[in-house]
Parts: C-alpha cells; structure tokens; sequence
C-alpha cells in the first residue's frame, strides 16, 4: 500500500474511532412532596337577632370632641346583654337613620363585661344643673352627680373597653360594625342636641347582634422539599475524554406536581403603562403606577378604595396571588388594611381579604352595600407586620374559599353567593395618610 493510501484510509477510519462510549454520573435536582399538619378555622353559617334594649340611663353628658354640645346635649346609655360564649365571632351592627348626617350626634360603644350595668343618674339637688358662665350654659355638677360622671369617665377613657368612638362629621356610612367577641354586656351611648334647639329625629333605628359559628380543625397541607441523586448516563465522548477525570453534568429536572395544580391565565407586574387598572385621582383618593407597581393612596378619614380590572374578565374557579406592602402607615390599631377583593359584581357585591400592619386578617363580604365579615380580624404569626411585604393568596373552588399569606393557610370558608366575579385590590383607611403598593398579581386556573 503505497503512503498516500494509507493517508486516506487513516483519514476515512477517524470518524468512527473519534468517539467512545463512557459512564457518566450526572446530578439531579428533583422535588419531593411532604406533608405539614395545619390548624385552621371553618367558618358556618351566619345568625342575626335583633337585640332589644336591656336597660336604659340618661345623663348630663357630653363627648369632649363634640364641640356643639358644649351648650347643651341629651345623652342616653343603652344596655345590651348578648351571648357570645360558642360563637366563632360576633358584632352589632347599628342601623342608623336613613340620612344620619341631617343632624348632629355622637356615638360610642362600651364593653361593659364583668362591670353590669351602669348605674342609675343621681336625682338632681336643688344645685342648678347647668349655670351661666361667660355667657355659656355649663353643667356643673354637684358631689353625687360628679361621682357618677367620673365612674362613666373611667368606662369610656379605658381602651380595652371603648369599641368605637364616631361623630355625625366623620361618618359618612349608614351602618356601624363593632366587634363584640366575647363579650356579654355592652352599652352604645348617644349624645344629641336637645329637642328644644335642633329639632332631630332617632339617629340609630336598630340594633343587631351578627353571629358565626366555626369548627377549628387540622389538615394535612402539601408542601414540597428540593432533593438531589446523582445517577449514571451513558454517552458518547471523544476519545481522548477517556484519560480525563469523571466531570458531574447539574440537570435540573422538574418538579412533582402538588396536590392543586393550576395554569396562569391572568398577569400583571404593572412594569409598564399599558395596563387595563383603573386610574384614578378624586375625593383624595388616587391609584397610579410607579416604579413597577400599582400604588393605592387614600387621604381620608373613615375611606376605603377599591379597585378592580374588568377588562380582564370575571374569573370563577382559580387562585388569586398578589405581593403588596404600607409604603406610609397612619399611626394607630388597624388604621390601615389592604388585601385582595375577589368574586366581584360590582361596587356593592364582592368579597375581601384584608391584612394589618400589626399581624391581623379579616376575611368578609360586601352584600347590597353592607360589609359582612366572616373571620372578624384575628391575629396570624405568618403575617409580616409594619412595611414588610406579603405575598397574599386566595384559592376560590366553588363556594369554598382558603386563604393564604406568604405560603401559610389561614382560615376556609364556605359562602356560595360570589362564586364567580372580577379581581381587585383594597386599602382601607380609618385615619388620613395610607398608601400600599401591589405588585405581580397571578391568577391561575385551578385543575
């Protein structure tokens, strides 16, 4: 064989000699579902009673912060005894007049648990019961009467017992809530002008008790844990990889699929202006974007905002996620909330998730225009507090509702009015100045 030959022949044999078959041990990173046991409430059925007037004082006094009723007032305490010992959770719910801004009032709600009720007004002495001073009428009380109004005075500057403190020019809403769980005896304490100086009508016409029942119960909940094994794959190499150590190949396969699987059907990281979001700026509340976010500001009293997509369509069976945080929290408790709003109709008709900057979640409905909580608001160790963001989440199936805060459940509810509706996003302010921030809201169909 000549040398040119053998030139060919070496260089026709080197494709199938280039390559050998080796062992090799690759990585895998796989995912394993586990299972944590959690605690949670199922909240029942809602009750209703209208409550009657147990027993009634009258009195010379007045709020501090009412400043008309300085020259004059009538002031009447009602009692109430309520059962609230096997209820989940329970509020009144005060029924005002029909227009309660037409005159002047103001109202307060004491606990008046392990106290009973208020004793009755001392009979008048011949003291006069307001005197002239500097052209002004002002009650000057006498020994008997001053002792009474300092026992009255102890009741309603004690923060644990004082539920609710509002007046006719900072209330614009028809009716008045207030937790009650728990308690036994109440007192909601009215102070009007006299009849004789604006003429009035009642101001609250009923007054309810609001009641759930709940099953605390425990359940097994999917969570799911990275793993890695290393496993042998046969390949081919070049052949001088045979005088090479062994190299390990990282494959990241993916995971097992949990107990509820979903597909993402909606999204919105609001990172540019071509969004379908409300825009808005009135009555000193505003929604805008910023920085990749869709900001809700409200600089009003006793206001809340709610914002919801309809262009997106209305969405029944799904999980709702959102990440959001207090960009500027008003000073005191539960002043501020925000959350997700879910199974909307309209303004009137929806449900709410909210959370607050000190821990706490309330879970509840809007029904023809009147709120309805069905977890009053309960405290949650998996809630980051202050400026903190959560990642909040809400999984609807049928007229079961869960609901969720950075990963944790906590609480199920059965309600079967919503079970389809638009998606949203709230804040809810009981002092000027909030401002949250939401971003990458997800909503996902659930299998």
């Amino acid at each position: 064989m000549n040398r040119l030959a053998l030139v060919f022949l070496i260089i026709f044999l080197f494709p199938a000699a280039a390559c050998v078959t080796k062992n090799i041990p690759v990585t895998e990173t796989y995912y394993e579902t586990q299972y944590r046991t959690e605690s949670f409430v199922e909240v029942g059925q809602e009750s209703r009673e209208t409550l009657e007037i147990a027993w009634r004082r009258f009195g010379p006094l007045y709020f501090k912060e009412l400043e008309w009723a300085q020259s004059g007032a009538l002031s009447s305490l009602d009692g109430y005894q309520i059962d609230t010992d096997d209820k989940l959770n329970s509020r009144i719910a005060l029924k005002l007049s029909k227009d309660p801004q037409t005159s002047l009032w103001g109202i307060m709600v004491i606990n008046l648990t392990g106290f009973g009720p208020l004793p009755t007004f001392p009979s008048q002495s011949s003291t006069a019961y307001q005197k002239l001073i500097d052209g002004k009428m002002v009650y000057k009380p006498n020994p008997q009467e001053q002792a009474w109004v300092d026992t009255l005075n102890s009741l309603t500057q004690d923060q644990k017992r004082c539920l609710f403190f509002s007046a006719s020019d900072k209330w614009t809403r028809q009716e008045i809530n207030v937790d009650v769980t728990g308690m036994d005896e109440i007192a909601v304490i009215t102070c009007i002008p006299p009849h004789w100086l604006v003429g009035t009508g009642p101001t609250i016409e009923k007054v309810e008790l609001i009641s759930c029942d709940g099953t605390r119960k425990q359940e097994p909940v999917p969570y799911e844990v990275e793993k890695q094994r290393t496993s042998i794959q046969t390949a081919k190499v070049p052949f001088w990889e045979i005088w090479k150590p062994n190299t390990q190949i990282t494959n990241v396969s993916p995971g097992t699929t949990a107990a509820l699987s979903s597909a993402l059907i909606y999204g919105d990281d609001f990172s540019t202006a071509d969004t379908n979001w409300p825009l808005v700026s009135k009555d000193g509340c505003e929604s805008y974007l910023k920085d990749g976010e869709y900001h809700l500001s409200v600089d009003k009293s006793n206001w809340a905002l709610w914002l919801y997509n309809t262009d997106a369509g209305k969405f029944s069976s799904s999980v709702i996620e959102v990440d959001a945080k207090f960009l500027n929290e008003p000073e005191g408790p539960e002043c501020t909330t925000y959350g997700l709003i879910f199974g909307c109709q309209d303004e009137q008709n929806l449900y709410r998730f909210l959370i607050s900057a000190e821990g706490k979640y309330l879970v509840g409905k809007r029904q023809d225009g009147a709120w309805t909580p069905f977890q009053s608001w309960t405290p949650s160790e998996y809630i980051e507090k202050g400026f903190s963001s959560n990642h909040l989440k809400v999984i609807c199936l049928g007229s079961k509702i869960e609901v969720y805060d950075n990963g944790y459940r906590l609480c199920t509810i059965s309600d079967h009015n919503f079970t389809d509706g638009y998606v949203g996003v709230i804040v809810d302010a009981t002092e000027a100045g909030a401002h949250v921030a939401f971003d990458n809201l997800k909503i996902s169909s659930v299998d």
